[in-house]
């Protein structure tokens, strides 16, 4: 018996069921990420169908099949046009120091780098060189050159990183030139171990009662402030006279502070974060020190800045450091104390003194609790106690053994 011709490719099949028909073809399709490729369809057909409408129905998939207008394959842009889209779409939507940060680094190395080629063209060892490149070159600084440090390098890393995930979510690429799976050429970057900048420090009560008596005028008023509410200096470069209440309980008076803006390089926005929206109670003597500052600097209308300039602009909080702060700090024998200094100070007293976590969260405006353990710094003599402790109840153990040995589970 002769075998029968197979049929032509692309003309599907015919196949015959105890119960009738079903017709299977091939079609073209496009996915998300613009690859071509044709799928198996397969349709069963109404019980009791003849043979000659069976043929009838795959003809008519068929011609719908090689009629169907594939849409065009995705235009794969280039790293500056996904930058542009990066900027207007999602950057324009993050706080002023974020977008500020974050387009510094886009203009001054990724642009100029990476700007003419396509998305789809870049792989984890172009960027592993480019790193590479910033690392053996660094940057001039007058007539010096510097190296970047790894922070920098950790900075540029996270911006790539950010960038390139929208163009995986937008068009779906860079992808593995082997298996075309999208992915992120940025997660095998290798980058130096991150480093501590300066050695994290703060003031004891002593030395910051010292400082704070060698201060005078505004200066006084915002490092008392920060000190002993640990607001951040942009919360309090951008508080405002209808920001400060007086408030009563019973025969105590003191202040209270609504935190609702932040400054940031001359910009005024929200908090950090939306734990920064906060209320907090000010201690009586800050709250008279805020008050003399007020009346001295003939403050008057709700929406004056507290510690704004005379034409009620931004103070630069570098200025109140390097003509004040610094200065006294040289006076009493201490390192040079920053904002983030005096915020420290608060949370490590705070804590010493006993002051619930959850408690000095809300007052920082910490969104997790656990993120005060960063700032906090133990004192000498608590770690010398600790160690007494262990040290005394161990030693007793040893000196003093008891026949009897009780298993501690």
């Amino acid at each position: 018996m002769a075998r029968r011709k197979p049929r032509p490719y692309g003309t599907g099949a015919l196949v015959e069921l105890k119960s009738g028909f079903a017709i299977r073809w091939w079609e073209t399709v496009i996915d998300a990420g613009g690859n071509k490729s044709r799928t198996m369809k397969y349709e069963k057909l109404k019980a009791g169908t003849s043979k000659r409408d069976a043929e009838a129905k795959l003809g008519e998939r068929l011609l719908a099949a090689r009629q169907t207008v594939l849409p065009p394959p995705p235009v794969i842009p280039t790293f500056s046009e996904l930058a542009d889209r990066f900027e207007r779409d999602l950057l324009s939507m993050q706080k002023m120091s974020t977008r500020m940060g974050r387009k510094t680094i886009l203009d001054v190395h990724l642009i100029p780098r990476f700007g003419p080629t396509r998305i789809s063209e870049l792989s984890t060892a172009d960027f592993q060189r480019f790193f590479t490149e910033l690392r053996e070159t660094g940057y001039q600084s007058g007539n010096r050159r510097e190296e970047y440090s790894a922070h920098t390098l950790h900075d540029i890393r996270g911006v790539l990183r950010v960038v390139l995930n929208a163009g995986l979510e937008w068009y779906r690429q860079p992808a593995d030139p082997r298996t075309g799976v999208p992915f992120n050429p940025v997660e095998g970057i290798r980058l130096p171990k991150l480093k501590v900048k300066n050695k994290k420090w703060r003031l004891s009560a002593e030395q910051a009662g010292q400082l704070l008596g060698q201060l005078t005028g505004k200066a006084k008023v915002m490092a008392a402030l920060a000190i002993t509410t640990g607001m951040r200096r942009g919360e309090i470069l951008a508080l405002r006279l209808c920001d400060v209440a007086v408030a009563t309980v019973g025969d105590r008076r003191f202040g209270r502070i609504t935190v609702s803006q932040a400054s940031y390089l001359g910009s005024i926005d929200t908090p950090k974060t939306e734990a920064g929206l906060r209320t907090i109670d000010v201690h009586p003597w800050v709250l008279e020190l805020i008050q003399d500052w007020v009346s001295r600097a003939r403050k008057r209308k709700p929406e004056d800045l507290v510690f704004g300039t005379r034409t009620n602009r931004l103070e630069n909080s570098n200025n109140i450091l390097r003509r004040h702060v610094f200065p006294a700090c040289d006076a009493i024998g201490v390192p040079h104390a920053s904002w983030l200094t005096f915020r420290r100070t608060f949370q490590s007293l705070a804590h010493s003194a006993g002051i619930p976590a959850r408690a000095i969260a809300d007052i920082v405006g910490h969104s997790d609790v656990e993120t005060q353990f960063i700032y906090i710094q133990s004192e000498d003599e608590t770690r010398r106690e600790a160690i007494d402790r262990v040290g005394n109840q161990l030693c007793e153990i040893v000196r003093n053994p008891k026949n009897e040995t009780t298993v501690v589970h």
